[in-house]
C-alpha cells in the first residue's frame, strides 16, 4: 500500500506491508508474533532523506507504532560486509540482504524524483549536440578526437584510483582489521589511517599522530585502560615512537603494557610476544641484558602455550624461532657464547627440518641464524668456523637475488667476512667484501652504510 505522509509540498512516501507479504518476500525471516495477532500487524517503510530509512511496526487499533527504528544505508551495508545476516526488531527478525534489496527497489529513484525540474528541462529542449552542429556551435568539432581521448584517460585514471582505493581497503581489512568492538566511525577511521601509514605507505610520524588521536577517542568511547584494543594501540604507539628515535618514551609505554599482561589467557600470551618484539631490542640497545633475557624468555614461554592451544602453527613457530634467535643474540652480547650457540643451533635444526618450498621468512631466518653463529664463533676466536658459517649464510642469500631481505642479510654477511679477512691480513679480499657490502647496503638501505664506510676508510694497505 502506497500513501503520503507528512506536511508540505513534498510529503514523504510511505509503503505499508502486511507481515505475511514481507515473509513471502523473505524480508521477515522470523516472527515472534502470535498467529492470532499477525493479521493486525503491518509495517511501514519510509525514506525521510537520501540513504536514511525509517521502519515502523504498527498494531491495528493503536495510534503509535510498537517499534520505530531509524536506519542508515551505510549501517546496513556494514552489517552485510561483516556478514551480520539478521536485524533484530524485538518482535521480528529481518534479513539484512533482503531488506537492502527491498529498500533499493522502493527508494532507488528518490534522487531523480527529488529534482523534477531537471526532467522538465530536458523535455523542453534536447541535450546539446554542439559537437556535431554545423553552426557556430560546431567549432569544437576538429578537437573532438582530442577531447574524447582526454576524457577517456581521465575516466581511466578515476577508475584506477577508485580500484586502488578498494584494493587498499580490502588489504587493510584482511591483514590489519579494526576490532569489531570499536563501533565509533571516527575511531575506526583513525585506526585504519594509522594502519595505512604503518604498513602500506610507512611514515612513523603520521602514524603516531593517527594513533594518538585514536587512543584519545577510545578513552572517550568508554574503553578501559586494560581493554585489549587500548593495549594494542599503545604498543603501536610505542613502535612508531621507536622508529622516530624516541626510545625512552617507547620503553615507558611498553613497560605499562607489560605490567598488564599478567595472566594465562590467549590474548595476554599473544600480547607478551607482541611487546617483547619491540621492548626486547630497546633493552638490549641500552645494555639491560638481564632484563632483556627475561622479556624474551617470557615471550617464548607464552608462544609455547599458544602453540599447544592450536591456531596458525606455522606463524607461531616462526615467531618463536625469531624470539629464540633474539634471545641468543642477547646471550652473546652478554658474553654467554655457549648458551647463545646452543639456542642458535636448536633454531637451525628446526629450520632444516621444515620443507623449503619457496623463499619466505624462514629462508631469511636461516641466513640470519648462520650469520649469528659466525659472529659467536668469531667472539670465541674460532675464525675458521666463523668463515664457514658466514659462507653458508652467503650461499642462502645469493640463492634468492633481488629479494630485499636476502640482499639485506648478504650486506651484513659480507661485512663480517671482510672483518675476518682483515684479521687474517688479507686486505685485498677485505676490500672486495666491503665494497660489495656497501653496494648492497645502499641498494637496500640496511642502516649499516656508515659502518661499512668506516671499515673501508680504516683499511690500511
Amino acid at each position: 500500500h502506497l500513501r503520503r505522509d507528512g506536511e508540505g509540498d513534498r510529503p514523504a512516501t510511505v509503503y505499508d506491508y502486511r507481515l505475511d507479504a514481507l515473509e513471502r518476500m523473505g524480508v521477515v525471516c522470523k516472527s515472534n508474533i502470535p498467529e492470532n495477532r499477525q493479521d493486525k500487524v503491518y509495517f511501514s517503510f519510509s525514506s525521510p532523506s537520501t540513504a536514511s530509512y525509517v521502519i515502523r511496526l504498527f498494531y491495528k487499533g493503536r495510534e503509535k507504532p510498537v517499534v520505530n527504528m531509524d536506519l542508515l544505508l551505510e549501517d546496513l551495508l556494514e552489517r552485510k560486509h561483516n556478514k551480520i545476516e539478521i536485524l533484530d526488531l524485538e518482535y521480528v527478525h529481518l534479513s539484512v540482504v533482503k531488506l537492502l534489496e527491498f529498500l533499493e527497489r522502493k527508494f532507488s529513484r528518490r534522487l531523480q524524483q527529488s529534482f523534477p525540474w531537471r526532467q522538465q528541462l530536458c523535455r523542453r529542449r534536447g541535450i546539446s549536440t554542439f559537437h556535431i552542429d554545423n553552426t557556430a556551435r560546431g567549432k569544437l568539432q576538429p578537437y573532438l578526437g582530442a577531447i574524447t581521448l582526454v576524457s577517456t584517460v581521465a575516466g581511466l585514471v578515476v577508475v584506477g584510483i577508485g580500484g586502488l582505493y578498494v584494493l587498499v581497503n580490502r588489504h587493510l581489512d584482511s591483514k590489519y582489521p579494526t576490532p569489531a568492538e570499536v563501533t565509533n566511525r571516527t575511531t575506526r577511521r583513525l585506526l585504519r589511517g594509522a594502519a595505512l601509514r604503518e604498513h602500506i605507505a610507512p611514515n612513523p610520524q603520521i602514524a603516531y599522530m593517527f594513533l594518538l588521536r585514536a587512543l584519545t577517542q577510545l578513552y572517550k568511547d568508554g574503553f578501559a585502560e586494560q581493554a585489549p584494543v587500548v593495549q594494542e594501540t599503545i604498543v603501536r604507539l610505542a613502535t612508531a615512537a621507536d622508529k622516530m628515535g624516541e626510545r625512552q618514551a617507547a620503553e615507558q609505554m611498553l613497560r605499562g603494557v607489560w605490567e598488564n599482561t599478567a595472566g594465562d589467557d590467549v590474548w595476554r600470551d599473544g600480547m607478551v610476544a607482541r611487546v617483547a618484539r619491540v621492548l626486547g631490542p630497546l633493552l638490549t640497545a641500552r645494555g639491560a641484558y638481564e632484563e632483556s633475557v627475561d622479556v624474551y624468555g617470557a615471550a617464548v614461554q607464552a608462544l609455547g602455550r599458544l602453540e599447544a592451544g592450536g591456531g596458525d602453527l606455522d606463524a607461531l613457530l616462526l615467531d618463536k624461532a625469531n624470539l629464540i634467535t633474539s634471545l641468543a643474540e642477547v646471550f652473546a652480547l652478554a658474553g654467554d657464547c655457549d648458551s647463545a650457540e646452543a639456542l642458535l643451533s636448536s633454531v637451525l635444526v628446526d629450520i632444516r627440518a621444515r620443507p623449503q618450498l619457496a623463499v619466505d621468512s624462514w629462508t631469511c631466518l636461516d641466513a640470519v641464524v648462520m650469520l649469528d653463529l659466525a659472529q659467536v664463533c668469531d667472539k670465541t676466536e674460532r675464525h675458521g668456523e666463523s668463515a664457514a658459517w658466514a659462507n653458508s649464510a652467503l650461499k642462502v642469500t645469493r640463492g634468492h637475488p633481488g629479494v630485499w631481505a636476502c640482499d639485506n642479510c648478504e650486506s651484513h654477511t659480507l661485512l663480517h667476512l671482510g672483518r675476518l679477512a682483515e684479521k687474517a691480513e688479507d686486505k685485498d679480499s677485505a676490500h672486495v667484501f666491503y665494497s660489495r657490502a656497501l653496494d648492497l647496503a645502499r641498494r637496500t638501505n640496511t642502516g649499516n652504510i656508515e659502518e661499512i664506510k668506516d671499515a673501508i676508510k680504516n683499511l690500511v694497505y
